[in-house]
Parts: C-alpha cells; structure tokens; sequence
C-alpha cells in the first residue's frame, strides 16, 4: 500500500494526540499536544505513523494558515501539509518554532518560509490581527520561539520583506524592551504599593542600570562563549513569549524577553552539540559569580542594588537550568551535550536560588 497522506477523520483526534505525545515522551513538550481539530495524517500500510495539524484563520479579507504540530516524517509530512494549506486558499502561512529547533526551521524554509520580523507580520495583518494570532495560538508564551511566515507563490508577491535581519540592532532592541520591561514593572510597584522595599523613586536609575548590566553581562559573557568555537555566530532577539515575561514579571520578579547568539552552520555531530553547550556555561558562569559576588561584597558596590538583583539573578540562574521548551534560557544547549554537566548546574542554581549558599559557604571556609 505504501505511503499516504489523507485528511484526519473525526474519530481519530485523540489518537494522534497520543502519538504526538509519544513524539515528545523524552521532554515536557508531550505533556502540552493538543487534539488537533484539522489535520493531515500519513498513513503507511493501514498504520498512522505521522500527521501534520493545522488551523485557518480569517484577518479580514486575508485567510492565514497557522501550523500548529507536526509528528513523524517531517519533511515530507511539511511538504504536502504547506501545499494543501495553500490549495485551501491561505493567502499567508505561519508557524512558531523553537529557536534552536534546527531540523523543524530548516525544513520550513525549504518550503518558502523565512523567520519573520515583527513589524512586517503587523503591517501585513494589522496590529488587531497580529495581537489575535499572538494570543490565539499562544505565541505569547513561548519563550525563545520564533514566527516563521510564507507568502503564497501563486498570488501576487507582497513588496514586504519578511526576513528578520540578526545583528547588533537585534541586541540593542532587545536590551531596550528589558529596560522598558524593568521600568514598568518598577512604575507599578510605586503605584499598587509604597515602594518602601526599593527605597523610594530616587534608586529606579541605579535599579534599570543594574538591571541592564546583568542583561548586557549575560550576552557579552555568551558571546565569549563562541570564542571557544570555530562557528561563526549572530545575535538574534526571539520574539516569542513576551507575554509570559509580562506576566511572571508582574507577578513579583524579572523575567527576561529572550535574545541569543546563533550558529550560522548547524549540524548533528557531537562537536556541535559541545559548541552550543560552551555558550550556555559560560553566561551561566556570570550569573553565579554576580550572584556570589553580590551576597558577599554586594554592599560594598555603590552603583549595583544588590537587593534588587540578587532575586533578580538567582532567578535567572534557575530559569537558565529549566530544560522546558517554552522557558528555554539555554539549559537544553547543556543538557544535549552532557547531562552530568546540566545537573551540576542545575544543583548550584537551586542552592544559590533558594537563598543556600550563605550556610554552604560557611560551612565550607568559617
């Protein structure tokens, strides 16, 4: 019988949610497969061994398709899945993945799409229709993700370029959206309480420049990562889950907008997997020595708020050790090239974090 691929019937949704989710049985991502309620399955010999899922959504005369999952046989799977989303109609495409999701992005730009600047998806869809694609399909959440975005071959070329440009204007404006995220969130502190705990308006100055010290320190600190590498790298802001860092944030502490530095060349090879490692250590590096330097000496330094940044950072330092697609600061870099090394880590980071490294370093040098 061979191959086929064939519309998803009604009573098969539950079924292929559990395949995604055996897709994904070595990471939290399989917890987080949903039914799809449009999708392409791939069929060989009378067994489900694939689908692709999918949704079409209307942006007042523009008829988008958004990918939302695709398990087993990927590239062929994207191949007839994209076409069938354009035989339908989509004047656009789009599909939100995972930053360092090499083999998904990859293959999706072989079908056309590019990894989308922000304010070219806006200017297509308007600003209305880009907040509805961002809350609907929980871009918003999705931390270190991108937008990848294709243009129907057949229909008359948009002047728009997509493609969102890394370089330095990437890490200025990504350092810029922390700052602002960092103000704002001191803004509300002084107007939903009596802001005594940072000690009044005259210290949010010295806060934001604190603030954007750890930001600027963990980039520069990455980038001295890929001195160690015989890559060539590009810095690149992840437009994905700003929401959830709006909302952590307003919950009680900073939760960072994500930017990274990139390969220009990937592939599956052991040396690849220990390159990208190396850039996750060493920002990881900074963080605890800020974090130690700070407990210790931290009253000492007069244009740092160690009480700002000591939660600040040690948050940090546990985000960066939570190997989950949707809070990935780095930790799946180090736990792909050697899980010894990431426990470690992550047993470090739980005892700075959760306020334990006083007693250890007492216990060790008093």
């Amino acid at each position: 019988m061979g191959l086929v691929f064939r519309k998803m019937q009604d009573n098969e949704a539950t079924i292929l949610q559990s395949l995604g989710g055996k897709c994904h049985r070595r990471s939290l991502e399989g917890l987080f497969v949903s039914k799809p309620k449009e999708a392409i399955v791939a069929e060989k010999d009378g067994e489900i061994v694939g689908y692709f899922s999918y949704k079409i959504e209307y942006y007042g005369d523009k008829k988008l398709g958004v990918v939302k999952h695709v398990f087993g046989l990927g590239e062929e799977l994207c191949k007839y899945g994209v076409s069938q989303m354009w035989a339908e109609g989509c004047d656009y495409i789009t599909a939100i993945i995972r930053d360092d999701n090499y083999v998904s992005w990859s293959t999706f730009e072989r079908f056309g799409f590019v990894r989308a600047s922000m304010t070219r998806v806006i200017n297509t869809l308007e600003f209305g229709g880009f907040m509805k694609l961002y809350l609907n399909n929980m871009y918003g959440l999705y931390m270190g993700c991108d937008c990848f975005f294709a243009v129907n071959p057949d229909k008359p070329k948009s002047s728009y370029t997509y493609e969102k440009k890394p370089g330095i204007n990437q890490m200025v404006f990504h350092h810029l959206n922390n700052t602002i995220l960092a103000l704002i969130l001191l803004l509300a502190s002084i107007a939903f309480s009596d802001f005594e705990i940072y000690g009044g308006i005259s210290r949010i100055p010295t806060i934001l420049l604190s603030v954007l010290a750890v930001f600027l320190g963990v980039n520069i600190f990455t980038f001295v990562g890929t001195l160690f590498t015989r890559r060539k790298w590009e810095y690149r802001m992840s437009t994905g889950g700003t929401l959830l860092s709006l909302i952590v944030s307003f919950i009680g502490n900073l939760f960072p907008i994500v930017g990274n530095w990139y390969p220009k060349q990937y592939d599956n090879t052991p040396t690849f997997r220990r390159e990208m490692g190396i850039t996750a250590i060493f920002p990881w590096l900074f963080l605890m020595g800020v974090s130690i330097i700070l407990r210790l000496w931290g009253s000492d330094i007069t244009f740092l708020d160690a009480d700002v940044l000591i939660p600040i950072v040690d948050t940090l330092l546990l985000l960066r050790c939570i190997p989950f697609f949707a809070i990935n600061l780095g930790s799946s870099r180090v736990l792909q090239w050697n899980k010894i090394l990431w426990a470690v880590m992550a047993l470090v980071s739980i005892l700075l974090g959760f306020g334990q490294f006083e007693s250890v370093y007492n216990a060790w040098f008093s």
